[in-house]
């Protein structure tokens, strides 16, 4: 059996070049299949099949008739998982539309935010489709009332506060800036 030396062409037994792969082509397909399997592990969502499962927590039957609903949700993964507003991420009827979280802490999380249907919402089968699991009325099962010590989230995932508060102030610079007009005018 002969050795190879560095530099010395393989032994030619009858078989072209070309169909057999040498050391060096497959040392590189090797490194290319890692490097493409360490880049869809990093990317979140990609190559796990774990999905944000959301539920709900408990209600409370209010004295106007509404129902607040508390809802929380359940990561399997290690690490924070992005589901922006859309198809992964929706609450009908559209009036409930952004009051949901976009970002999931790993994790069972409770009472993440809560919504205040009417009864025709609750006619109208009020839904949270997340991240290809859809929760709605009938599929939340038998679900607790709330305990009267039960601290109920905020309505929303608080942009409506931030909201108001943008508002208000954008009329304050615009009220401010109406009064120095009319002191100029008037001095």
């Amino acid at each position: 059996m002969a050795f190879l030396r560095v530099g010395q062409p393989p032994l030619n037994r009858g078989v072209s070049m070309s169909a057999e792969p040498t050391r060096r082509t497959r040392s590189l397909g090797v490194l290319v299949v890692v490097c493409l399997a360490v880049l869809l592990s990093a990317v979140p969502g990609v190559a796990s099949a774990a999905t944000v499962t959301p539920f709900v927590d408990c209600y409370r039957a209010n004295a106007n008739g509404t129902i607040t609903v508390v809802l929380g949700y359940t990561n399997p993964n290690t690490r924070n998982t992005a589901i922006p507003l859309g198809t992964r991420n929706s609450i009908t009827p559209t009036k409930f539309q952004g009051a949901q979280p976009t970002v999931f802490k790993p994790g069972t999380q409770r009472g993440v935010f809560s919504i205040t249907a009417t009864q025709a919402d609750m006619w109208a089968n009020p839904r949270w489709v997340l991240d290809g699991n859809t929760l709605d009325q009938w599929s939340a099962g038998s679900v607790a009332q709330c305990s009267p010590s039960t601290p109920l989230p905020a309505i929303g995932n608080g942009t409506g506060l931030a909201v108001a508060l943008l508002a208000g102030g954008a009329f304050g610079v615009f009220f401010v800036r109406r009064l120095r007009r009319r002191a100029a005018a008037a001095g």
